[in-house]
């Protein structure tokens, strides 16, 4: 192979070369012998690569956790499990995205190649697809679990997420082809058409899910933000006692279910199919969630929980 070629290289001969060198050990100056170049041809390739995004470098360091308070969440609430991030003066950017590696370390050693992944939406379910190392896992399967259609936000939207997720874990992923919020008229029908009823009754047989947890507050409203709800709707809601959302439901302090504006239902699985399913991880962090996820508790509608230190003292001390 002549030096001057190698920039003609199809990208599976450069994959080669980067799993020679970053999987097989081998140094640059073998690899251009086998090649016959230089190492420092070889350099500028593996750096070409990571620019093209052929090779992508994750450092998983260990993230620091309160483990003492990981433990009263459980013991308290019941969790399968809980991750508590030490979040000291972090930005909430950087608490969200640490939460992510947090909640995709829990979710990848929760899988199998039988698991059926129920998926939501939203920036901190976003931020879990966004941390997944890749799989192979052909036998699993992502499934969105509500509708999405429409949303104002499509980079945290259910449709673009399970096919993120799927694409991760090397399986297939269903799409829900519907809107998160339709009149009751319309949604009776919608639940009936085949299409949408098969991917509802995959989404319920979930054995895990990941979700996020949303919070009232029209300032910081995923459905505000998505376009689902208006901020007066959002506004009337909390005045009547909603804290929180899960999969576009909205509930109470308590964990009581809480109707839709303006008689809309939302597509997708209910509070109570969450409820039956054998884990939920909830992903949601800062002091003004905390509410949020108190209520997701209380309701038994999240098993397992990844939230950061200051959400978590503010959720025990309710």
């Amino acid at each position: 192979m002549r030096e001057e070629s190698l920039p003609e290289l199809e990208v599976e001969q450069l994959a080669e070369i980067a799993r020679l060198y970053y999987e097989e050990g081998l140094t640059q100056s073998e690899i251009g012998k086998r090649y016959g170049v230089s190492h420092s041809t070889v350099s500028r390739l593996l750096r070409e690569m990571r620019a093209r995004g052929i090779v992508e470098i994750r450092i998983n360091y260990p993230l620091p956790r309160a483990r003492d308070l990981e433990e009263t969440l459980m013991v308290r609430h019941g969790l399968r499990g809980a991750r508590v991030l030490i979040s000291d003066d972090l930005s909430y950017a950087e608490v969200l995205r640490r939460m992510g590696i947090l909640a995709a370390r829990a979710l990848s050693t929760l899988l199998t190649n039988r698991t059926v992944l129920g998926i939501s939406w939203g920036t901190a379910v976003a931020a879990t697809v966004d941390a997944m190392s890749p799989h192979d896992l052909p036998g699993a399967t992502v499934v969105q679990m509500l509708g999405g259609i429409g949303s104002a936000t499509p980079a945290i939207d259910g449709i673009e997420l399970a096919r993120r997720l799927g694409e991760r874990l090397g399986c297939p992923h269903h799409y829900l082809p519907a809107p998160l919020m339709v009149p009751a008229e319309v949604h009776a029908a919608l639940v009936l058409e085949p299409g949408i009823a098969a991917i509802l009754d995959l989404a319920r047989r979930a054995d895990l899910a990941l979700v996020g947890i949303g919070a009232a507050d029209p300032g910081q409203s995923s459905l505000v933000r998505g376009g689902f709800l208006s901020s007066a709707e959002a506004q009337q809601m909390t005045q009547a006692g909603v804290v929180g959302d899960i999969c576009g439901h909205a509930y109470l302090l308590d964990g009581t279910g809480f109707p839709p504006p303006s008689g809309r239902k939302v597509v997708g699985v209910t509070l109570e199919d969450l409820r039956r399913m054998p884990c939920v991880i909830g992903v949601a962090g800062g002091a003004g969630k905390a509410q949020a996820i108190a209520g997701a508790l209380r309701g038994r509608y999240v098993s397992y929980l990844v939230t950061d230190e200051r959400a978590a003292r503010a959720v025990l001390e309710l």
